[in-house]
Formats: structure tokens, sequence, C-alpha cells
């Protein structure tokens, strides 16, 4: 994450070095603007590309020990919801959660009510419980 972090403070601090010079010379040549405009777009593009993928990669990278060998659609659960459940039954709070699987705390929100209507309870605490009557045993310590 710092990695992250100082890359896109590197970059950023470039970009408005290149501002500034491009400012400058605009205000000694009769250049287009539009060619300008067009260089920073493409930097600013390639450069939301690239952390795109990272995040993207990073995500896709993560699943729940728990979860990787239970069959989803037995349980009515989709396979992220099922890692939010594990997650959830680990005591970890929305906002852990969120940045554990690299969403918004909106979308676990989201993941939440759909397993608590999907799950027929109303809390965290029943969901936990509701999961080990279904059998989803994500209680049990991983190893």
């Amino acid at each position: 994450m710092l990695k992250i972090i100082t890359v896109t403070g590197l970059v950023l601090g470039g970009s408005v070095v290149l501002l500034s010079v491009l400012r400058h010379q605009l205000t000694m040549q009769t250049d287009s603007v539009e060619l300008y405009a067009f260089a920073v777009a493409v930097l600013f593009t390639a450069y939301g590309v690239f952390i795109g993928r990272r995040a993207s990669d990073a995500s896709a990278q993560f699943q729940h020990p728990r979860t990787s060998g239970f069959n989803a659609q037995a349980s009515g659960l989709s396979a992220r919801e099922l890692e939010v459940l594990a997650l959830l039954t680990d005591g970890l709070s929305n906002q852990e959660i969120a940045d554990r699987l690299f969403v918004s705390m909106n979308t676990v929100k989201t993941h939440l009510s759909s397993i608590y209507s999907k799950m027929n309870v109303r809390r965290r605490t029943e969901a936990v419980k509701r999961a080990n009557e279904m059998g989803l045993t994500l209680n049990h310590p991983i190893g």
C-alpha cells in the first residue's frame, strides 16, 4: 500500500511539474493547447489503467481459506457473499472487511444486506449462528 501511495505521489508531483513546464511553453510559443491537453489525458489514462489492474489483481488473489472448498450454490449465497460472511465470523468490522476485499464500505453493506435477506436474519450475530446451523463451518480455525 505504501508503494502505491508513493508512486501516486510521484506521478502527481511529476504531473504538476509537467503542467508547469507546458504552461511556460504555451506562454513562450504558440503551440496547440489541445496537443498538451491530449498528452496530459494520455498520461493520466495510462496511470489509471495501471492502478486499476493492480487493484484488480490484488482483489482477485484474495479468497478466504474457509470458503475455498464450499459449494456456494448449496447455501444460496454467492461466492463473494460467502467471503464476506467468513470475514464477518472472524469478527471484522465493515471497514475491515472493505479493506480486506478492496471494496467500498457501501459494497460491504450491500453484501451484508443480501446475506441477511437470504439467511432470513436481522443482525451479524444471527447470521453467524445461522451459518453454523446451515453447516457452513466458518467458526473452525483455519488450518
